[in-house]
């Protein structure tokens, strides 16, 4: 017994030394998030239908054009960084743009002019004849890491930062959103690309993986999800409270994602549920970088099993709905058209469509 017993202390103490040496050299921080709320997951997600079905990898993010006849969305998983175009009448893609890169977010200025959050190249902007240009994609000694991006009808555009922990040439944003919420690290950002005089300014900081992002309908303030801290950040750009945030959501039940308005309030991605095991580290730092210093490919993978959130102007719940993870996978975005809601996700190869419709047959 007193082997076994020493034999239990060099195992532990071999761990605990790999996680210091071999554990990941960025910031690794306490986070204590609150309870788990119960709900009854409703599966009501399992009635989509598939669209794009091996002809993307990785659609992030779901961008309709005016005429609601069709969306643009981002191959995230591809070497080239495709962008393409989805006639729903014909249901034919076809190529709009190649970033070279990561596109992530999608949305259009006033002059009808795509802005792409690209994870790699940074904020890139594309013009109808899909040529591509560099923004912005450096602030300071700051390699911009952009997720999602919205965009004024005054011209100035407000984009995410997700994390400046990614290596130089890192295309799998994934694995890198992976490290950076088990670590609980806040070097996510919010900027804001002022039109009228080509600036960047900061506009929040120090955020655990910034997401998604959205406007309100009168412009007045900004949603941001805040993955890893379970959370959504208001921030205002007029009225009596302009350039303050406050929390809109917090303690959300998943790992929010992209945020969007609907034909009423917003919705929001809810990537995965939280999982237990997680939340019961998150105060211990060791131990997460002990985590973190197992090889990736060993590591515990992320479940498939997702939702989308409807919410009301003040973070009210309307409407929820769950996934499986079977036909619905790990939702990153909500485009809601003519009653359907379409779905990106940043894993799978194909975008899925949730008739409202159908809720209950």
């Amino acid at each position: 017994r007193m082997v076994s017993i020493t034999r239990i202390i060099r195992v532990a103490f071999l761990a605990v030394m790999i996680g210091i040496y071999f554990g990941p050299s960025i910031p690794i921080l306490s986070f204590n998030p609150g309870p788990i709320e119960p709900h009854k997951e409703n599966n009501d997600l399992g009635r989509s239908k598939k669209l794009l079905e091996g002809r993307v990898h990785g659609p992030e993010t779901i961008l309709f054009d005016e005429s609601g006849q069709g969306f643009y969305t981002g191959n995230a998983q591809s070497p080239d960084g495709e962008i393409l175009y989805y006639d729903l009448k014909t249901e034919k893609a076809t190529t709009f743009a190649r970033t070279k890169g990561v596109p992530l977010g999608l949305a259009f200025g006033p002059d009808g002019v795509m802005y792409v959050a690209d994870s790699l190249l940074g904020l890139l902007a594309v013009s109808k004849a899909g040529e591509v240009t560099v923004v912005a994609n450096k602030y300071h000694n700051l390699t911009i890491s952009a997720d999602d991006v919205k965009v004024a009808s005054n011209g100035d555009i407000y984009f995410t930062h997700c994390t400046s922990i990614a290596k130089e040439g890192d295309r799998d944003i994934g694995a890198i959103s992976i490290v950076s919420i088990v670590a609980s690290e806040q070097s996510g950002k919010v900027f804001k690309y002022d039109a009228s005089t080509k600036q960047l300014q900061v506009i929040i900081e120090n955020m655990t993986f910034a997401n998604g992002i959205e406007l309100s309908d009168d412009g007045s303030f900004l949603l941001v999800a805040e993955t890893g801290r379970y959370q959504i950040w208001r921030y205002w750009i007029k009225g009596p409270k302009a350039g303050t945030s406050e929390i809109f959501m917090h303690n959300f039940p998943g790992f929010p994602d992209g945020v969007r308005r609907g034909s009423t309030g917003f919705w929001i991605a809810g990537f995965g549920y939280r999982k237990k095991m997680l939340d019961a580290i998150h105060p211990y730092p060791m131990a997460k970088k002990l985590l973190l210093a197992i090889p990736h490919f060993l590591q515990p993978k992320p479940d498939l099993e997702t939702f989308v959130m409807h919410v009301d102007q003040d973070g009210k719940i309307l409407e929820r709905y769950d996934s499986d993870g079977k036909i619905v996978p790990s939702i990153t975005s909500v485009w809601e058209s003519a009653g359907k809601l379409y779905l990106g996700t940043l894993r799978e190869k194909h975008v899925s469509v949730f008739d409202r419709g159908t809720e209950g047959s």
